[in-house]
């Protein structure tokens, strides 16, 4: 996979509704500027509030000759320990029921936070304001 660039992307904040099967479309933007594929793989850290979504594709692209050798395997080691999901073959996130109970029609906020000087977004999955998801604690 030589030859893949960190992505370019500004913050943003998108409200999708869950579709079957716990299936989440990503708007074509972040697909597209994060240069993701189906079957790409992706790791949910659930947190208070919030589900923070990491990149395989990240360790691609991170100038790892910068980092020393045990940095390097602790990031991917710590990624490779979390909940992983891939992205389908039409783009969108499937969450798993293990990690976050979601129904058709769920909505969901996917906040973009891009960090000064990071070359990969910071991406969460939160509920909007007032909604409680059941069996959840993201609201």
């Amino acid at each position: 996979m030589s030859g893949i660039e960190p992505p370019r992307f500004r913050a943003g904040r998108f409200e999708i509704a869950v579709e079957a099967g716990g299936r989440l479309p990503l708007p074509p933007e972040l697909v597209q500027n994060l240069g993701l594929e189906p079957g790409d793989i992706v790791a949910l850290k659930p947190a208070a509030g919030s589900l923070t979504v990491r990149f395989y594709r990240q360790v691609l692209t991170f100038p790892w000759e910068e980092a020393a050798p045990a940095a390097r395997w602790w990031f991917t080691m710590e990624l490779l320990r979390l909940p992983l999901t891939a992205i389908d073959e039409t783009g969108a996130l499937v969450i798993p029921p293990e990690v976050l109970r979601l129904s058709e029609g769920d909505r969901l906020v996917l906040r973009i936070v891009a960090p000064f000087g990071s070359s990969w977004p910071d991406v969460y999955l939160i509920a909007p304001p007032g909604v409680r998801l059941a069996g959840t604690d993201l609201a």
